[in-house]
């Protein structure tokens, strides 16, 4: 970076640029999708419409800004806003109005334990960094799928996987991918672990190695669509419906949740987005660099409280913190109907 002064009048020819970010008002991003084939389904309506857009970055503020808009079209300077929920139907052969996708980038969520052989893979590392600040890095690495953080030393290690071991105890997880690793045991000063090979009574036989633990906190990228990673090599059976360019693995699965008939999606590193309409899969297959996505959706069971509890010993509440009106006979309200009543009065978060 340099610094901007006024300049003498013999050299104001030259023309002098500065770096900044365009559209900073704009929560979410948008993205052109499909050639004119991939269309706003038949029957839906426009909640809010324009006729006086000067271009798609305007009719995107105005989308950005209204809660529930998940998709504008924008043509001849006509903007239209559709909510969330609208479906797109892909019309081969088609011609309509081009069509503009809301979407956020996945977050990241902090987690226990390490990643599936963190010991032994090769980090992307800068030093002096803040947790958000690592966290912007591992999302504009378009590999990047967690990082870890050490908030004393500040050291952000970026990584190209997401795959966690099911276990808090980091040690355990270095002795699972240890060949001949039966048992594990931290060292006294808590910074290394001491792999070991057990014999048939539990007795240690020796030590195959020691090393360092993992430092700071892990975070895995947390993506709010309903779509599950398969990790072999799957390939589905029948060629795609829709393919897309350039389109980021959040966007590609946004958009084959608002086709109706899209029921899983191939992405790789390219950004190549392919949507098709059945879940048969190949094992083995051709190697391939695109991963595959199934769609799914959670089950809740409606008769069971929105949220669940757990007691805090030794805490209390502030009573100026009581919903006003909401309190209850102790001796005729069980646990459970507790439970549910503050799932169902809003602004409920203790009871």
């Amino acid at each position: 970076k340099h610094s901007l002064s006024n300049t003498d009048t013999a050299i104001q020819d030259s023309r002098y640029y500065v770096d900044y970010q365009p559209f900073v008002d704009l929560d979410k991003e948008f993205q052109l999708v499909g050639n004119g084939n991939l269309c706003v389904a038949a029957g839906a309506i426009p909640f809010f419409t324009r006729k006086t857009s000067q271009s798609e970055y305007d009719c995107g503020r105005l989308c950005n800004d209204r809660y529930g808009c998940g998709l504008f079209t924008f043509e001849n300077d006509e903007c239209n806003l559709y909510n969330d929920l609208t479906s797109l139907d892909y019309m081969e052969g088609g011609s309509c109005p081009p069509v503009f996708v809301m979407f956020k980038r996945g977050l990241f969520t902090r987690t226990d334990g390490m990643l599936v052989e963190e010991i032994h893979l090769s980090p992307t590392v800068f030093d002096g960094k803040s947790v958000g600040e690592c966290a912007a890095l591992c999302d504009d690495f378009f590999d990047c799928k967690s990082f870890r953080i050490h908030e004393e030393t500040m050291t952000c290690s970026l990584f190209e996987t997401g795959y966690r071991y099911n276990t808090n105890d980091k040690c355990e997880a270095i002795c699972a991918f240890e060949e001949g690793c039966t048992s594990s045991s931290l060292s006294r000063t808590d910074d290394m672990c001491i792999l070991q090979e057990e014999g048939p009574y539990g007795e240690s036989i020796n030590i195959i190695d020691i090393v360092p633990v993992p430092k700071g906190d892990l975070y895995i990228y947390d993506s709010d669509s309903f779509f599950t990673e398969l990790p072999e090599s799957f390939c589905v059976t029948a060629n795609a419906f829709v393919e897309l360019e350039k389109a980021p693995l959040e966007l590609c699965k946004k958009i084959c949740d608002m086709e109706v008939h899209c029921l899983s999606v191939e992405h790789n590193d390219n950004g190549d987005c392919f949507l098709f309409d059945e879940r048969d899969f190949s094992l083995p297959c051709l190697a391939t660099d695109k991963k595959l996505y199934i769609s799914y959706k959670d089950y809740v069971d409606p008769t069971l409280p929105e949220y669940t509890y757990q007691p805090i010993l030794d805490a209390c509440f502030d009573v100026s913190a009581q919903i006003s009106g909401s309190g209850f006979d102790p001796d005729r309200t069980t646990t459970t109907e507790c439970e549910q009543l503050c799932s169902f009065v809003e602004k409920c978060f203790a009871y």
